[in-house]
């Protein structure tokens, strides 16, 4: 459930405060009075409001003032003008400094709240715009999870009981390709917070030098570019979710501030002195051994327990293979809808090889390989149903056991064996080029690395 907008009410005289108070209680705002100017200021900073209602005249100092100090902390929030004395070139002047509307005393109440409401819905317009500009993902739920193997049906279960714990910070475990994000969706629609937003940053694709920036927002000219004041997907979240992939790749600068923002659930922006309390539910992932971090001092402890409140590890697709051939049946059918071609079919030999293959890329591999199949195959007029020689080399030689001469059988190939063939050819393939190598196989530049030390390949 998303948290409730909360107003600020700054004005001197009781009966009006009063009325003012009485008018606007409801289910979805949370009023704070103020009487003064520097009482207004307080409540300001603790609490964050989306709305300021406020009087001009005020016994400690001017409301002209208390306006200049809050528009200079916060360029989002809706101030409306309160004051018994029509002024039209101080109204004008203080429009063009940001206020929201001008109303002179005594005004309509019907009328104060729909000044709210125009106010409350330009700014969700706003957020809104700028979620999507981060591409909030697409909200999916446990059904979206194919299989019927008993460690799909746990994770759906696991999905849903985590999801009903509420607030709890989660940690999603998994190699790349299994569906970390789809997860961290799942458990955002299964929640309570699932009407606030649901926001997603992976924090590998972000320069370190923006990490900060990216997530807690910046003040406008707190440095070379900050043409504007920026919220932070922490304040983005605000009432919602919060989705961190790949959080084991935070800047060390950065892990004290983000263990702090959990800790006491209040960011400051970069450039800024105040603090804005935020309501969020922290959903991370990783495909990194989270622990060995820490022993190598890539990751502070005290942050790790504090992401892995409630753990949930995905398996690997090699570890479900009565799934595969539902997988590979469902996206054939989703992929050929989205081309506008053929779905395929397999044969039974087919989904043998596919199910003996050991997926280094999971799900994710799984697709781009249907996808390159129904580009191949499905322009064709009558159906296609695909043949293991049809499959590409290293899927049809998985699981393969060839005969010696004296009648013994060579070993299976381990997991590792294939998966440093397949980056080798893939490095090959893309002449070194990291970046593209590390796109290709849904994995960040840092994870590729790793791999390529662990198994003695140059670029």
């Amino acid at each position: 459930m998303s948290a409730p907008y909360k107003i600020l009410i700054v004005e001197d005289d009781p009966a009006m405060q009063a009325t003012l108070a009485q008018a606007l209680q409801r289910d979805d705002y949370r009023l704070f009075l103020a009487t003064s100017h520097e009482e207004g200021k307080r409540f300001f900073v603790t609490e964050n409001p989306q709305v300021v209602l406020l009087d001009l005249n005020l016994p400690d100092r001017s409301g002209r003032e208390l306006f200049d100090v809050l528009k200079s902390q916060s360029e989002e929030v809706v101030i409306i003008i309160l004051t018994a004395f029509p002024d039209l070139r101080g109204a004008i002047t203080l429009m063009k400094a940001g206020a929201f509307d001008y109303l002179v005393k005594p005004f309509d109440l019907t009328e104060l709240k729909i000044t709210i409401q125009k106010g409350l819905e330009i700014n969700r317009l706003k957020n809104e715009v700028m979620r999507l500009k981060r591409k909030e993902p697409h909200t999916v739920g446990v059904e979206d999870f194919i299989g019927e193997s008993p460690a799909t049906h746990r994770l759906r279960e696991d999905i849903v009981r985590i999801a009903e714990t509420g607030n709890s910070t989660v940690l999603i475990t998994g190699e790349s390709g299994t569906g970390k994000e789809l997860v961290a969706n799942a458990i955002h629609a299964h929640s309570l917070r699932s009407r606030g937003p649901l926001v997603a940053i992976n924090c590998s694709a972000i320069p370190e030098n923006l990490v900060e920036s990216e997530l807690f927002g910046h003040e406008k000219g707190s440095f070379t570019g900050a043409d504007a004041t920026s919220k932070g997907v922490f304040e983005l979240a605000d009432g919602g979710t919060l989705f961190l992939d790949e959080v084991g790749e935070l800047p060390p600068a950065v892990q004290p501030k983000l263990l702090r923002a959990l800790e006491e659930r209040r960011i400051k922006r970069v450039g800024g002195s105040r603090e804005i309390p935020v309501d969020i539910r922290l959903v991370s992932a990783t495909n990194r051994n989270l622990s060995a971090a820490v022993e190598q001092g890539h990751l502070r402890e005290d942050l790790f327990y504090r992401l892995n409140v409630v753990p949930l590890a995905i398996p690997p697709l090699r570890e479900r293979p009565e799934d595969v051939e539902l997988l590979a049946r469902h996206l054939s059918v989703e992929l050929a809808a989205a081309t506008g071609l053929r779905p395929l079919d397999f044969s039974a030999d087919a989904l043998e090889k596919l199910r003996a293959y050991p997926w280094p890329g999971n799900v994710r591999e799984m697709r781009n390989l249907i996808e390159r199949l129904i580009i191949h195959y499905g322009r064709r007029e009558a159906d296609k149903t695909v043949q293991s020689a049809e499959l590409p080399e290293e899927i049809r030689d998985a699981g393969t056991v060839s005969s010696k001469g004296d009648g013994e059988t060579a070993p299976v190939r381990s997991l590792a064996e294939v998966e440093r063939e397949h980056i080798a050819a893939m490095m090959r393939i893309f002449e070194g080029n990291k970046s593209e190598v590390s796109r290709r196989l849904g994995i960040s530049r840092n994870t590729l690395k790793d791999k390529l030390n662990r198994y003695g390949l140059s670029a």
